[in-house]
């Protein structure tokens, strides 16, 4: 789930006397968005761990060649892609 840019300033703001919230276009009691707030963030870090680590295993699977083959055939798929505009 993506969190808009007023959500995540809501995040940062602590306002625990408060009953009730309006979050992602719902009201929540304060108990339940907290909930939401800790597994929204959970979610975020477990998804950026699990990227890194994936982007680190192909890295170290991938030779120098493989590389920069993968580097000039990008490049040649953008220079064509600009011919045809």
């Amino acid at each position: 789930m993506r969190l808009t840019k007023r959500d995540i300033a809501l995040t940062r703001i602590d306002i625990s006397p408060v009953q009730s919230i309006y979050f992602q276009g719902k009201r929540y009691t304060y108990k339940q968005y907290l909930k939401i707030r800790r597994k929204n963030t959970e979610d975020y870090l477990e998804t950026k761990k699990l990227v890194k680590k994936d982007h680190n295993e192909l890295i170290e699977n991938h030779s120098r060649e493989q590389r920069v083959d993968v580097v000039i055939e990008n490049y040649n798929e953008w220079k064509n892609s600009r011919k045809s505009l």
